[in-house]
């Protein structure tokens, strides 16, 4: 493996955002269409493969090269040169927008209706839940790990009596009762 995690994500960023963002925002400032269409293309693409790419990262990038792939198909899609944006959105993306369109526009509309009549009763409900599931599953799994712990009685300090003050001899107590008494009275002037 010549580029790790860390690299990979140090270079990811600057050819799959910095570069583009670059580009895209000189291709606002210039006249001609096809840049946009370029630039509007990959961030769709690029969009796609973030989501996607999830699922790889986790199972397969213990992989030799996996990051260098991955990297080279960042360049293979950005690079104006290479224009792997366009072909994938026209040899891929467009012919499945075409026929699912309907079915994507129905669905985010359902989804969009479903947003304007959330009212905040209904976020602390989902919250409430949410965090009950979450601290019931927290204490499902400290209770699976006090189950499976090794089961020691706990040692104990052995128990001593309660130590008593020394009682004093009945003569000491009252001498002191009388100096309590004296020192308590208002003196007179």
């Amino acid at each position: 493996m010549i580029v790790g995690a860390w690299t990979y994500a140090l270079l990811s960023t600057a050819l799959g955002l910095v570069y583009p963002t670059y580009c895209s925002m000189k291709a606002l400032r210039s006249q001609t269409k096809e840049d946009d269409v370029q630039w509007l293309t990959y961030w769709v693409l690029y969009a796609i493969f973030h989501a996607v790419i999830i699922v790889p990262d986790y199972t397969v990038s213990w992989l030799p090269l996996y990051y260098e792939l991955k990297l080279c198909f960042l360049a293979w899609l950005a690079l104006p040169r290479f224009k792997g944006a366009e072909f994938l959105y026209k040899k891929h993306l467009e012919p499945f927008l075409k026929e699912n369109e309907g079915k994507i526009d129905q669905s985010i509309d359902k989804a969009l209706a479903g947003l304007k009549t959330i009212k905040s009763e209904d976020l602390r409900q989902y919250a409430t839940t949410a965090y009950q599931k979450v601290t019931g599953v927290v204490e499902q799994v400290q209770g699976a790990a006090a189950k499976e712990a090794p089961k020691e009685a706990p040692k104990e300090a052995p128990k001593e009596a309660p130590k008593e003050a020394p009682k004093e001899a009945p003569k000491e107590a009252a001498s002191r009762a009388e100096e309590t008494a004296e020192t308590d009275k208002p003196h007179a002037e």
